[in-house]
């Protein structure tokens, strides 16, 4: 079960919403990012997706219960958040993304457990990767108001249940020289 660590760097690739930052193995460095969705029910939207060629799998579980936190710096009971997970291609084309979890007030720290979909064999692919979405709603009517979410650190921490290189997926493979009497002969291991 891998473990992922939301950063504040941004992805090679654009999600869309408000940004698309890496998700990635190990921490990275500890700061946060400032959330103002506009008033009376604005809503910004966040993405965090993996490197490419993470999880290198060709072999995604379907319907598993992913594990994520978001940490909140400064937070505030007008906020509340939801978060989904999904897959894009290599390029950054969305395939598939499963439901938004219940939504949670964003007053402190939080752990949600969104539920992977169905995934859909035709679009597995070991060049594929792994997406969070969190969703940020500004509920409050009246007055400016943010929320501040920590990023970099084991606070941030995504737990799902793909099985990195599974399957067919592989780095590569090494060829070695047989040298005998017929011959230097190639072999593949």
């Amino acid at each position: 079960m891998p473990t992922y660590i939301q950063k504040i760097d941004a992805s090679d690739l654009s999600l869309g919403g408000a940004a698309t930052r890496v998700l990635s193995a190990g921490t990275g460095t500890d700061t946060n990012f400032v959330s103002s969705p506009a008033n009376g029910g604005g809503t910004l939207t966040y993405f965090f997706v993996t490197d490419a060629g993470t999880p290198n799998s060709d072999s995604w579980e379907s319907g598993g219960s992913h594990t994520v936190e978001i940490e909140i710096d400064v937070g505030n009971a007008s906020y509340t958040g939801q978060v989904r997970v999904g897959r894009c291609n290599s390029g950054g084309t969305i395939l598939q993304q499963g439901s938004f979890t219940a939504t949670q007030a964003m007053d402190v720290s939080r752990t949600f457990s969104p539920t992977a979909p169905t995934w859909t064999g035709a679009q597995e692919d070991c060049g594929n990767r792994y997406f969070i979405e969190f969703l940020v709603t500004n509920n409050n009517a009246h007055g400016s108001n943010s929320i501040t979410v920590g990023v970099g650190t084991t606070a941030n921490e995504v737990v799902t249940d793909i099985t990195e290189d599974a399957g067919t997926c592989s780095a590569g493979f090494v060829t070695k020289f047989i040298i005998g009497r017929m011959g230097v002969i190639p072999v593949r291991v």
